[in-house]
């Protein structure tokens, strides 16, 4: 085949071929219009401003109605007023990373007057003359991802059923550092440096992952019937977990309090912590607990039990001036010294 045969079928096989091939290169006519989405569906939620959320007597911004609110830069206080008031139910504040200070005369960083189902995430609050966040009067509040500091009154206070997590309150007021309501969590937090005690947690709260340094009160303040797991209490004023009636104290690291390690009322669960160099390793003020399984290293008092009716078994008993200070009459494994073990029993405890 000769290159004149070849070029002139080629040429025939594009004059045969569909036109779908290719698509029109005019353009249709009329307005070009825009492929983005409108405004309000790619950014849904509402900013925090003078015209989306105006403020009162109370607060210089007030969230009233259900809804996603963020910040769009810092914001502050005036005198006699919070920055944020929300007057609302199923409420979400993202701070984005932005600061929420007070100024002299001001209230709260974060006020909540009412409602429930409120979030408040991923921001700072500083120098408030009241909390940092007062949610005391809400339920079903979550903060997470913030940190106070200066908090005049308290750091950060909820209601009941109530998450606060990932949050870290410094030299927060007397009201304390982290304040929940019953059966609230809270989780992988830290409290340093304030005016009363670290954390508070109403009945039937959970704690765990969390840390609590050279505060004024307790490193942790449980109340009856809650539950501590997993966290850490260093040179607190008082003692670094005080628990009141049916507490769980599991896993928990006490040292360098000048209270106790672990100081419990009655009916509590004290099991595998290490208290350190504490006033006492653990008091029982109390009757009806079991303590077992901890290690006591290097206090002035390895248990004290005040009243006596308690269940002492299997601790391990180090360096502390006085091993046992036993008041009433507990229930106690024997004491094996250091040397051979020689004891069969289960029960027993080591002092070393």
């Amino acid at each position: 085949m000769t290159h004149s045969t070849i070029a002139l079928f080629l040429l025939a096989l594009g004059a045969t071929a569909p036109a779908s091939i290719a698509g029109p290169l005019t353009p249709p006519p009329g307005p070009v219009n825009s492929t983005s989405l409108p405004l309000a569906e790619a950014e849904p939620r509402t900013p925090i401003s003078v015209a989306n959320t105006p403020g009162d007597a109370d607060a210089v911004f007030v969230i009233s109605t259900p809804g996603s609110y963020f910040l769009t830069s810092n914001i502050a206080a005036d005198t006699g007023r919070s920055a944020i008031k929300v007057a609302a139910s199923r409420v979400t504040i993202d701070l984005r990373g932005f600061l929420v200070s007070g100024v002299p005369g001001s209230v709260h960083g974060v006020s909540i007057a009412t409602g429930g189902d409120i979030r408040i995430q991923n921001g700072h609050l500083a120098n408030t003359p009241g909390f940092g966040i007062n949610g005391g009067s809400g339920t079903a509040i979550s903060v997470d991802n913030v940190t106070c500091v200066n908090a005049a009154m308290g750091g950060i206070r909820v209601g009941n059923a109530s998450v606060v997590s990932n949050c870290h309150v410094q030299s927060a007021g007397p009201e304390g550092g982290i304040s929940v309501g019953i059966a609230s969590i809270i989780d992988a937090c830290r409290v340093t440096n304030g005016a009363g005690s670290g954390v508070v947690a109403d009945w039937n709260t959970l704690v765990t992952r969390s840390t609590s340094f050279a505060n004024a009160g307790a490193g942790f303040d449980m109340q009856s019937r809650s539950t501590i797991i997993g966290c850490a209490a260093r040179a607190n004023a008082q003692s670094g977990i005080r628990a009141s009636a049916g507490v769980v104290v599991r896993g928990c690291n006490s040292n360098s309090n000048l209270g106790a390690g672990i100081e419990a009322n009655n009916s509590a669960l004290i099991r595998d912590n290490l208290c350190r160099e504490n006033d006492v390793g653990i008091t029982l003020s109390g009757a009806d607990s079991r303590v077992e399984g901890n290690h006591l290293l290097g206090n002035a008092f390895g248990v004290r039990s005040i009243t006596g009716g308690n269940l002492i078994i299997a601790n391990a008993l180090s360096l502390n001036a006085t091993d046992f200070d036993l008041g009433g009459v507990d229930t106690i494994g024997p004491t094996i010294p250091p040397g051979p073990i020689t004891s069969t029993s289960p029960w027993a405890n080591f002092s070393f």
